[in-house]
């Protein structure tokens, strides 16, 4: 069975991610994983961006965009 993306899983990993002691390195892995199966992610969120500019997530301490 082929590996899936889900928006949703990413951003709360990414959160998570920001709050570790070394947030940079935490997220680059978070991204760095799922950048790992490129099919699943285009699958999850297509090759355009949207009317949002291809934003999954915005927060104070966060942002994560689709580019």
């Amino acid at each position: 069975m082929p590996n899936t993306f889900d928006a949703e899983e990413f951003v709360h990993a990414c959160r998570e991610a920001a709050r570790d002691s070394t947030p940079t390195v935490a997220v680059q892995e978070v991204v760095r994983r799922a950048c790992s199966e490129p099919s699943a992610l285009a699958a999850a969120l297509g090759h355009k961006m949207g009317p949002d500019g291809g934003i999954l997530h915005y927060c104070d301490e966060l942002t994560v965009q689709h580019l």
